[in-house]
Formats: structure tokens, sequence, C-alpha cells
């Protein structure tokens, strides 16, 4: 179960990365904040199921999934990034304490899998 959760998410999320290189690609600034929001709240599903993922997994140890999880930020954060210069060529708002949950809960969970012994 909680592979088919981690999957869907990185499906839902890398469909988000590719809508916003689209939104970007075709300046549509309407689309930009809302974009970053749910790649916000994806990447956090995604870092909080893959730490799960990595607990309940005997073959999935910490160093992995901190591995994992750099990629897999990488890329959000390459887009997020993308997403800002977009917002702030026309002065939108970036939601910046939504998007960085992600950090934020991806280094709790992993935290949390290192004191546990993972």
């Amino acid at each position: 179960m909680a592979l088919l959760l981690h999957l869907t998410f990185a499906t839902l999320t890398g469909v988000a990365v590719v809508y916003a290189g689209i939104t970007l690609a075709t300046k549509q600034s309407r689309s930009y904040r809302a974009t970053a929001l749910v790649l916000g709240i994806l990447a956090t599903l995604e870092m909080v199921s893959g730490a799960v993922l990595a607990i309940l997994s005997v073959r999935i140890s910490a160093p992995s999934l901190c591995a994992n999880i750099v990629l897999y930020l990488g890329i959000v954060f390459l887009t997020e990034v993308s997403l800002f210069v977009g917002m702030k060529r026309v002065s939108i708002t970036f939601p910046l304490t939504k998007t960085i949950s992600p950090v934020v809960a991806s280094i709790s969970f992993y935290l949390a899998a290192l004191l546990l012994g993972f």
C-alpha cells in the first residue's frame, strides 16, 4: 500500500512538473501560483510516503532514501525556481512558506528514520 501511494504521488508530481513547464513555455502566468502550490503539496506527500516506505521496507536504507530525496527535491526545486522567476516577471507573489514544506517534511522524516535505526 505504501509503495502504491508513493508511486502515485511520484506520477502526479511528474505530471505537475510537465504542466509547470508547459505553463512557463506558453506564458500562462495565471497558472503559476496554483502550480507552485500543487508542486509543494505533492512534494510533501512524496517525501512523507518515501520516508514511510523506507521505514517499512527492509530493502531501503536511510542513505538510499537520502539520495532519492536529493534527486527528487532537485527536480522539484528547479521547477519551483523556474516558476518563481516567471512569477517575478509578472509581479505575482511566490508562495514561499507553502512550497518550502517538502524540505522540512523530508528532513524530519529522514531524521526519524535515522533515530529508528533505518
